[in-house]
Parts: structure tokens; sequence; C-alpha cells
């Protein structure tokens, strides 16, 4: 209450304001903590809170950390800010200018600057500077419950900037900022919060630090605040451990504190600081350990210490760009602004209160209708089976087609109405059978991921459709209340584009199995079969395209990309060597040659594990072809089988293993997934822009949307591949054909997290992770059944060595290997 306040005035530009210390408050003494943590807990669970090291030697000390070579987060948030503080400085004016429509006034006194913790003498002013600038006069509320040190850091701060005016608070955090926000109602407030100490609190307590700071301020006020980023456990270790020992004494400056205030009898030359990365908590632990067996009298107790036993005395959280979205999003605010430092270390993010959206009209519409053009896809598919080919097996490692016909609108619902909208399930039974498919080792089917337990007897495809029909129903008419449902996948919507793509990539993968479908149970074949192209005039074989040597990246920061799956992120930057690609991805008529030289039976041309699967199923030439009882070369399309002479030019389609072993035959290899962004994306002429990332085309061939038809054959424009060379709007700057469309591209790479990956997606946390296998393998770019919603830079497919059924073609390349990577989140 303001009356219980007691106000002192220091100068006529400085206020302190001291508020009544709660009697309540949930942070105890040294004294209390000491006991609680030493005494009472039992041996291997001994803690100190970090928040008692900032004693006078303590602070000290920390200001002299702040200034070794390995401690980073000072240097980086100083500099993140003396080049974003401008930005800070723009955004408020615009939100100052919100508060003033909405209150009703021409102009306002400008906004103003709160501070969690009492200015510093480095980083503070380069706000205040740009504030001033921005707005010509400026109110700064500092809090801090030491009222010493908040006077003395206020007096520093009005040297340098005269014109402003303080008003101090000298309280806990919450009371600081309730008597802002009543004193200042009507003016915007940024609250400044620094030095990623918000990584101090657990991760229940940095939620609820949020929240309390949330309940206290209006939706025009923001949070300015600093998160380390996640990074090399080994700079993450020497920044808690340096070589001066400064970090050593800080920690054992808690110790000293015991001896010094509670009558304490540490030997500290017993004692060792340590300094470790726990990968799965993403944190650094500062440690104590004992390094004798000892008895320490504390506070008129006993205790004993064994050798190796350890003081747990901080932990240091470290962020990706993700996990701070989440963090946000959970505590009721959203990033409205997200910065890094030029070394991707450090990283300083705006927050904002998440208001209830309503989307406009037309908003709805559009989602509404990019949901209905997914689905539309996807069903189109399920239309060209007749009746009685829902139970139709073709591909043994895939369940029958009943099971995507309920999986589709399953998954819609589980991320949907039950994740995000927590609404009574349509079906809760089809949710559990429909919940997710098969993807088996194809060399020993019995290895599977998780999935749904198949049912004795599938349910009636009448009643599956209906299941369908109304998930979409439900979905469609509760647009407004996703998007304000909580967590990361709710936020603009993101969970829409999951279930649409969700579709899209089922629709390819059903026409994998239709392909190889008896005739007789297709029941509705697309009509424009004269999409079809068996030759083009600018294709030449053998010609091998230089790629300079030159930077490229893979994935995609996660601020940019409206949606990206979990593997997409974050993007990375990788250097790599001259190489030369074919100028056309391998076609039949090539591939035929292979066959029929005798070569594809060549054990030397195979790896051995490739070789014995290939034994294993007597596999003697690719999935599609087949010879007749006259020898003749057939070619499976949808429509049914063609001579494979008509088809010669057309890529052709195998497994990776199958791919390897013809480059192999040729003295080349496959591309990596880095060669092959470099030959699709990269410019003749490199530059970057001004944080240091290459800038590269967006497709192959430039920055327009992808067009079926003009730039490549995707989005069923035929039903079919296309001969190689057919749409040479689509090459890229290199002069490399048919890296987008008429086929997945093959690479050798790996499928694994990019370098900082996190499966982010809550409800599908399966998604990658369970094929981190070293058995499946990126694949790139789009087939002629990929819908052009998939058709974008970092989005990245991938299956096994060995599944033979993929429309998946291969460019092959040789000399030069990738090396030296950078990662930005």
């Amino acid at each position: 209450m303001v009356e219980d306040l007691v106000i002192r005035n220091v100068t006529d530009r400085l206020k302190v304001v001291k508020h009544p210390l709660s009697t309540q408050s949930s942070c105890p003494n040294f004294r209390d903590s000491v006991l609680e943590g030493l005494v009472e807990k039992p041996a291997g669970q001994r803690t100190m809170e970090f928040r008692f090291f900032y004693d006078d030697e303590g602070s000290e000390l920390f200001e002299q950390i702040t200034t070794t070579p390995e401690y980073y987060l000072t240097r980086c948030e100083t500099q993140l800010l003396s080049t974003r503080s401008k930005e800070v400085a723009q955004y408020m004016r615009e939100i100052q200018k919100e508060a003033d429509q909405f209150n009703g006034r021409d102009s306002s006194e400008g906004s103003m600057l709160i501070e969690l913790g009492s200015g510093s003498s480095t980083k503070t002013p380069l706000i205040i500077k740009e504030l001033i600038n921005s707005q010509k006069q400026l109110t700064y509320v500092p809090i801090d419950i030491s009222g010493q040190i908040l006077e003395q850091s206020s007096l520093r701060i009005l040297e340098s900037f005269p014109e402003m005016s303080i008003d101090a608070s000298h309280g806990l955090y919450e009371q600081g900022i309730q008597y802002a926000s009543k004193t200042y109602a009507g003016r915007s407030k940024l609250i400044s919060f620094l030095g990623s100490s918000i990584g101090n609190f657990s991760k229940a307590e940095e939620i609820t630090f949020l929240k309390l700071i949330l309940s206290s301020i209006s939706k025009f006020d923001s949070l300015l605040i600093g998160f380390d980023l996640k990074k090399d456990s080994k700079v993450l270790e020497a920044a808690y451990d340096d070589s001066a020992q400064i970090t050593a004494h800080f920690n054992l400056n808690l110790l000293r504190r015991v001896n010094r205030e509670l009558g304490g009898n540490f030997d500290l030359s017993k004692w060792k600081h340590l300094s470790r990365w726990n990968e799965e908590h993403s944190r650094i632990e500062m440690r104590l350990a004992s390094l004798s067996d000892q008895t320490v009298e504390i506070l008129g107790h006993s205790v004993t210490f064994k050798e190796g036993e350890e003081i747990h005395t901080e932990n240091c959280h470290k962020y990706t760009p993700i996990q701070i979205e989440k963090i946000a999003l959970e505590a009721g605010f959203e990033v409205a602004r997200f910065w890094k430092d030029e070394t991707n270390r450090f990283s300083v993010a705006i927050l904002r209160p998440r208001d209830t959206v309503v989307l406009p009209a037309v908003q709805v519409e559009k989602i509404q209708s990019d949901l209905k053009s997914s689905w539309k896809f996807a069903d189109h598919v399920f239309d060209m089976l007749t009746c009685d080919a829902y139970m139709e097996r073709p591909i043994s490692l895939r369940h029958p087609y009943i099971f995507y016909l309920g999986h589709l609108p399953a998954f819609a619902n589980n991320q949907i109405s039950n994740a995000i909208l927590n609404l009574p399930s349509v079906n809760s039974l089809f949710d559990q059978i429909f919940e997710r498919g098969i993807d088996p080792d194809v060399e020993d089917p019995t290895i599977c991921n998780d999935h749904s337990e198949v049912p004795a007897a599938w349910p009636e495809i009448s009643e599956i459709k209906d299941f369908k029909l109304k998930v979409r129903e439900k979905i469609l008419n509760n647009i407004n209340a996703v998007v304000n449902g909580r967590g990361i996948m709710a936020q603009n919507g993101r969970v829409f584009d999951l279930v649409a793509e969700h579709e899209l990539m089922h629709a390819e993968t059903l026409l994998y199995m239709y392909i190889n479908l008896d005739q007789r149970f297709k029941n509705k074949l697309p009509d424009n079969q004269t999409n079809h192209i068996f030759s083009a005039p600018g294709y030449s074989r053998g010609r091998m395209m230089m790629i300079p040597a030159g930077w490229t990246s893979v994935g995609a920061e996660f601020k940019k990309l409206h949606f990206g799956w979990d593997n997409e992120f974050p993007r990375i930057q990788i250097f790599v060597e001259q190489f030369e690609i074919s100028e056309f991805p391998v076609t039949n008529q090539e591939f035929l040659e292979f066959v029929i030289s005798g070569e594809y039976d060549n054990l030397s041309n195979w790896e051995s594990d490739s070789w014995n699967w290939k034994l294993k199923i007597k596999l003697k030439h690719p999935n599609i072809w087949r010879q007749d009882e006259n020898q003749a070369w057939l070619y499976k399309t949808i429509f049914g089988e063609v001579p494979l002479t008509a088809v010669f030019q057309l890529p052709v389609y195998v497994s990776q293993a199958e791919a390897r072993a013809y480059a192999k035959w040729l003295g080349k290899r496959l591309p990596t997934e880095a060669e092959f962004h470099r030959a699709a994306y990269g410019k003749i002429k490199s530059t970057k822009d001004d944080d240091g990332n290459i800038i590269e085309n967006s497709y192959p061939w430039g920055s327009a949307d992808p067009v079926s038809g003009i730039h490549g054959n995707f989005e069923m424009f035929s039903y079919a591949p296309t001969a190689v060379g057919a749409f040479p709007k689509g090459k890229s700057e290199f002069g490399v054909y048919d890296l987008i469309g008429n086929g997945w591209e093959l690479t050798s790479t790996e499928f694994s997290g990019l370098p900082g990956f996190e499966n982010y997606i809550d409800s599908y946390p399966g998604y990658s992770n369970d094929f981190f296998d070293g058995k499946h393998f990126v694949q790139c770019g789009a087939s002629w059944a990929t819908h052009r919603k998939l058709v974008r830079k970092s989005f990245r497919n991938w299956y096994q060595a060995h599944y033979e059924y993929t429309f998946s073609k291969f460019h092959v390349v040789s000399s030069g290997i990738s090396s030296c990577m950078r990662t930005s989140r």
C-alpha cells in the first residue's frame, strides 16, 4: 500500500522509496538457509543457495569474473545491447503509442524503465541512452533489496544522465513493480532483467517468477531479459572455471561466509571448486567437493563429509531459442523481439504479455482453406481406391490402407482437440488404435518404432469416415480457440501447419503403396496423363558441373519459419569443398546399363550389409521394374506398366543402397546433404548478411514461389516422373537440373538431429528421434507427389538405405568433402 511506504528525496531527481519487507517472504536468511541445506539434508544432497554468493567479497569477486577471458556472458550481452538498444527504444516507442491510443490520449510522458537489481555500470546506461534519445525524458525505477547499493548505483547513473529522474525502489521485485504500476499507470514500462539471471532458477521457479511479473503489469508493459544460449560444453565449463581460479574463490567464499558469519570451521584447503555440464537439464552446475573425510562444525552441529562428497551451490541453465519461446508461452508471455550476439552465444529477448487473439475473419478463412486443401489432397488418394482395397498391404512394412484412413483424422484430433483444446474426444478408441503407424527395420521387421497396438479387427470403413468428418468439423469450428491455447504449437496456429503437412506427407507415402497395388484395386485414376513428358531437348549424358568451394546452410532459424518439423532446426552453416555433380539425375537408361552389364550383381560395388540384404530378398533390379516372360523390361506407374524403353529419360527410382552401388561403379559417390544444398541453393557470387549468415537462394531458381510444371514436377503435376531436364526454369545457378521435384534426392548423410536439435513438439516427441538409428539417411528436394507446401529449403525427408519403395532419384558427385560447421539457431 502506498501509505505504508517510506519516501526519501535524495536529490531533486532521485527519490528512494522503501517498502516494508514482508515477514511472509519466501527468501530465507543465510543462517536458516545453511541449516536447511548443510545440516538438515543428508549426505549427497547438500546444497547452498546461489543468492548468498553476493556479500561484499563475493560481489567484488564476481566483478573480476566478468573480466576473465573465459567468462563471455557479460561481454556478449554488452555487445548485443550496444547494437540493439536503439531497436529496444523503437519498440518501446511503438508500444507507448499503442497505450496512448488505448487510453484515448494524443501524447504521453513516454515509456519508463524498471530494472530488477541495481543498474550496472556498463549495460543499463546503453538502454537508458537510447530511451532518452527516443523520447527526450525518462523515469527509471531500479529495484534492489540493498538500500545502500541501490542509492549508490542511482547516483552514479544520474551523473551520466542528469536530465533523467529516478524513483528507486528499496524492496522486493514484486513490490517495486506493483509500486511503479500504480504510480505510473498509463505509461508503458520496460522491465529489465539482464545477465541471464533467470538461469539460476529451477524450471519451476523461472515460470513462477515470470508469472509473478506478469501479474503485476499491464498488456502495454514488456520484459527485457537476457538468456545465455546453449553451446559447446567445454566453452560453458571454462566460463565457470576460469584459469585464474577467480570463480573457484567466488564459490569457496560461501564457506568463508559460514566461517565468518556463523562461526563455522571449514578448512578451505580441503575443498575443491567444480564446474560441470549437465546435458539432461541443460545447465552448468557449480559444486564444492570435499577432498578428504572431514567433520565441520556449523551452528553447533557436527556435519560429516566423505571424500568426494559434493555441495551443490549453483545452477546456470542454458537455453535454445525454442526453449525461450516455450518458457515465455508457459508463463503467459510471447517473444516480441529476439536478438543474438555476433558469436551466437548470448541472447536478449523482449517478452510481452500474451493477449487474447481474435483473428480477422479473412485469416480464419485462410487457415480453414489451407486445412481443407490438405484434406482434399489426401482424400484424392483414397478416392483412387476401390472399396475392397482398404485391407490391402501392397508394402508389407506398412499397415493396410484402412489404418491410414483413420490415422490422419486421429492424428489431427490428438494434436488439436486433445493436446491443445482438451475437449472431449470424438472417439477415444479411434484416437488410440490409429495414433501412430509402423516403420519397422527393413532387415528385421520385428524391430519397430513405438506404435499403436493393432486391433483384432479394424472398425467399419463407414465409421472411420464419419469419425474423419466429425474431427474436421470440430477443428474448423475452433480456429480462434486453438490460437489462444497455451503452448508453442498453439502459438500463431503452428499446429494447423503440423496437421496439414502430416496429411500431405501421408498422401505421398500412400502413393508409394498405390504404385505397388494390384490394378484391380485401383478405382479412380487421374485424368491428366497428358502431362507426361518422356523426353527433354536439353538433356545430355555424362556432363559434370563444377561447384566451387563455399559456405552453405542446412536447417532454419526457428523465429524465421512459421512452421517446421523438429529436425529442421536450428540453422547451421557448413563450408563445402569444391566438388563436381552430375548435371542431371541418373536416368532409367543409365541404370539399365548398370544392371545388364552385370555390375548390379557385383559384390565389389556394394557395402557388405547392403549386399547381404540384396541377396536375402533376391533383388535383381529396381522395385518398379520387372521383366516379362519374353525378358522385356517393364516399368510400373500408377496407371499400369509401360515398356522401360519408353521412359529411358525419366530418373531412376531406387533405394539409397542401390544408388550407392551405381555411384561406386562409376567411381563416384552420392552427395552429402550439405553438398546438395550448396548445389541447389548456392549463389555464384556468395555474400553474407550483417550477422555473418550466408545469403542463399530460397529455391534453386531463385526466390519465386514454386510452380509445378514451371519450376519442376511436384504436386502431382503428371502423376509420374517426367524426363530429366524438362523444366529448365528450375535449374540452379550452377546449372544443375531437377534438384527440386521429380523425385527426392538421395544423399549419403545419415539422418540425425542438427547440432542443437530438440524435439520441441511435445505432443509428437518421437517424430524424428525414433529414426536416429544409423540406418536412415537424409533425402532432399521433392518428388512428383510432394505438395508445394513441403517444397522448402529446410525440409528434410529420410528413409532406410534398404527401403526400396520411395520416389527417390539421385545425382552423383566426385571430389570434395564437407567441413567446418557453424550453428545459427
